[in-house]
């Protein structure tokens, strides 16, 4: 990350309930651009912290915008 710089961060993530778009750091515009094309809400809170995560390593720590797009989990 040092040496590439990102200009941001896009992961993806599976969750078991509502999908959304996540955003850590200054990521808002960003996730708004997003949720306006695939209709899923927005959020920068999940209800539980993430010490460790690549949202609070990469977004929050050090102000990469960093979006993570939670999606459903497919059921087997």
């Amino acid at each position: 990350m040092a040496q590439i710089r990102p200009r941001f961060v896009l992961s993806t993530h599976s969750c078991q309930n509502d999908p959304y778009v996540n955003y850590n750091g200054p990521a808002l515009e960003l996730a708004q651009v997003m949720a306006a094309r695939n209709g899923l809400p927005v959020t920068d809170d999940i209800g539980y912290p993430t010490p460790g995560s690549l949202g609070t390593w990469a977004g929050q720590e050090r102000r990469i915008p960093t979006l993570t797009l939670e999606l459903l989990r497919r059921r087997c």
